[in-house]
């Protein structure tokens, strides 16, 4: 589980990247590795590749990210209403 310490940098931490990441996913529909590197570190600052990386795969173990083979980015899961 993920938790917060007193001592947890907020602004780095994987909840904080995660949600920076699926602004990016949620405003431009999809976007590339490189892409969602690039925007994360703009609105959150210096943040190690790790971190991305473990927030990227954070989300798409939980199914709020998809992964789509053809244009090489990560996109929104389609969401189908229940019958």
């Amino acid at each position: 589980m993920l938790r917060p310490t007193k001592h947890t940098n907020l602004r780095a931490s994987t909840i904080h990247v995660g949600a920076a990441v699926l602004h990016v996913i949620r405003t431009r529909g999809f976007a590339s590795p490189a892409d969602i590197e690039a925007a994360v570190r703009e609105r959150c600052g210096d943040v190690g590749p790790g971190r991305i990386q473990a927030a990227i795969l954070f989300l798409y173990v939980v199914g709020a990210l998809d992964y789509a083979e053809e244009p090489d980015a990560f996109v929104a899961p389609i969401r189908r209403e229940a019958a």
